[in-house]
């Protein structure tokens, strides 16, 4: 009879055990899961102006925190004017154009920017 109530009391434990584990291995992966934020609080406008206005924007794409503008132009573009605009945390120069980065609100301000280029032509 000690047998059984041992063998049950193992059981259930390990059973305990596993339900706590799991649940906490649950949580971990939710948590890990990359956001995007819907929200920025961009002056568009003002960004294009900064970056040689529309018609020196080729195309505008994005990574996951940086925005791609190629541009027509490089040599117009004024580096403290564009780090002046609050929620630009860098600015990089390439061959095409310019990357901002602006952290996870990246895809939304590339819609939007492309929807305002759009609808301004």
């Amino acid at each position: 009879m000690n047998k059984f109530k041992y063998f049950l009391l193992c059981i259930i434990t390990f059973g305990i055990v596993h339900l706590i584990v799991k649940n906490k291995s649950k949580k971990q992966i939710i948590n890990n899961k990359l956001t995007l934020n819907q929200k920025h609080n961009f002056n568009i406008a003002e960004l294009i102006s900064k970056v040689g206005g529309k018609q020196n924007i080729l195309f505008i794409s994005n990574t996951m925190s940086n925005v791609i503008f190629t541009l027509k132009n490089n040599y117009s573009i004024d580096d403290i004017e564009l780090s002046s605009i609050k929620g630009i945390k860098g600015i990089m120069h390439n061959a095409n154009g310019i990357i901002l980065v602006v952290g996870s609100c990246a895809k939304k301000l590339t819609d939007d920017l492309n929807d305002f280029l759009v609808l301004s032509k």
